[in-house]
């Protein structure tokens, strides 16, 4: 089957602030945060030492919604204070609110780091090869679409 390309969480946040569409995000809700790369990385490993158990490969520390978009919109826009806060307790307590969201949703990473013998990645070192990585797409789109100098 085929699906539409969506764009993860930290590129959907940078998408909507540079469409002006970007939404106030949760001060008091706990998360950690999935890098694809080191989720290959990990797997890459376990597949190869044959390693059984319960693994949990996503940044060693938490980050609310709010000090992320904070944070990348910093990095990659310069521009401090871009996002608006708002509380995940007020929202669950409006008629109709989703529940699908969970204030505490954090996982402990110190097994997975010792058994794999890796230090995984903090949210913030996430989000900088993200930028990272975007700004030099951005570059080589830039490069290769220029004119040809007459020669």
């Amino acid at each position: 089957a085929m699906y539409p390309k969506k764009l993860d969480y930290v590129r959907k946040i940078l998408a909507l602030y540079d469409e002006s569409k970007l939404y106030p995000l949760f001060t008091d809700q706990y998360l950690t945060l999935t890098n694809i790369h080191e989720l290959s990385a990990a797997l890459r490993k376990l597949l190869k030492k044959r390693t059984i158990g319960i693994f949990h490969v996503t940044s060693r520390n938490l980050y609310t919604p709010f000090a992320l978009g904070n944070y990348l919109i910093w990095k990659a826009r310069r521009k401090k204070n871009a996002v608006k806060p708002t509380s995940i307790d007020t929202f669950l307590h409006q008629p109709n609110a989703a529940r699908r969201y969970m204030k505490f949703s954090g996982l402990k990473t110190e097994n997975t780091q010792k058994a794999l013998n890796v230090r995984l990645y903090t949210w913030q070192d996430s989000v900088d090869a993200i930028v990272k990585a975007h700004k030099v797409r951005a570059l080589k789109h830039s490069a290769s679409s220029k004119p040809a100098a007459a020669g």
